[in-house]
């Protein structure tokens, strides 16, 4: 099920409602009913075509073009396991404070906030690869 079944599912009773304030006559009200859920779809339906874009786009390009996001998330998951995991076992076993925890507690929020949003990104962007791909398989 589409974002645009998902919201027409909630949405048409009410567009019913506010069309059958303005309009009496009961075919008219039907009609500009069915023409709201119909550019609704069509909206739906051109932001994944422009997706699928995008996707085929990046596919087709330099092969640093194609892997950037897996290797943004390989660096960016290294950092986590070295500094949440590496650092730690350095500390206990060889009893030696390496100076990272304290940069790492440096952080800015902001820049957590970017590593969030990006992981999510990436999540979200990995989704809708594949889904596109199932789609496009129909």
């Amino acid at each position: 099920m589409g974002l645009a079944s998902s919201i027409l599912g909630i949405i048409t009773d009410p567009i019913s409602n506010i069309v059958g304030k303005f309009v009496e006559d009961k075919d008219k009200k039907n009609e500009i009913v069915k023409e709201i859920q119909t550019q609704i779809i069509s909206q739906e339906n051109q932001l994944i075509d422009a997706s699928r874009d995008v996707i085929v786009a990046e596919a087709q390009g330099t092969p640093y073009q194609r892997n950037w996001r897996p290797t943004l998330m390989y660096i960016l998951m290294g950092l986590l396991v070295y500094n949440g995991v590496g650092v730690p076992l350095v500390n206990v076993f060889a009893h030696v404070q390496l100076p990272v925890l304290e940069a790492w507690n440096g952080i800015a929020d902001k820049m957590w906030n970017l590593l969030t949003i990006g992981m999510g990104g990436y999540i979200a962007g990995r989704s809708g690869e594949k889904m596109m791909q199932a789609w496009s398989k129909k």
